[in-house]
């Protein structure tokens, strides 16, 4: 890939304009170099990545994915009703987009929909089971409180 690369700019440089054959055959190169990277990279077995994602970031992240995925089907609904609707269509736009709206707001502000969110991100996403930086957080609160003796409060903690 970046001998092909090398090569594609190396060729621009001389000719003053990039080549729509090496630019457009530079995809193709990339895809056949995959499964060859893919075997290097297997045999490597000492390679451990242990990348820790915060549950509070994924837990965001999905929300702004269905949020996205939401309105996409919902653009596309409502341009499918504009475009067939005839005389009607304009009003069905309206009212779809009002049906949405609600229902989008609604999905949101449940909090059911969003324990069943964290408990399935939970499950099928992370090996720990606690966020140990705020169960941290939630420790030292209570040890720098001042209720109760010290023994009580690390009891309590």
């Amino acid at each position: 890939m970046f001998g092909y690369g090398f090569v594609l700019y190396a060729d621009s440089l001389l000719t003053s304009s990039v080549s729509a054959t090496y630019w457009e055959a530079r995809g193709w190169v990339t895809l056949l170099a995959i499964p060859l990277i893919l075997m290097s990279a297997r045999r490597i077995h000492h390679w451990s990545v242990r990348v820790f994602v915060s549950r509070s970031v994924v837990y965001s992240s999905t929300i702004l994915l269905v949020a996205g995925g939401y309105l996409l089907v919902m653009a596309l609904v409502g341009y499918y009703v504009k475009h067939i609707g005839g005389s009607w269509g304009g009003m069905a736009q309206h009212l779809l987009f009002s049906v949405g709206v609600l229902l989008l707001v609604s999905l949101f502000l449940s909090q059911s929909l969003r324990r069943r969110t964290k408990v399935f991100i939970a499950k099928h996403f992370f090996a720990n089971r606690y966020e140990y930086r705020e169960e941290w957080i939630k420790f030292s609160q209570i040890m720098s409180g001042d209720e109760g003796s010290p023994f009580d409060m690390s009891l309590r903690a």
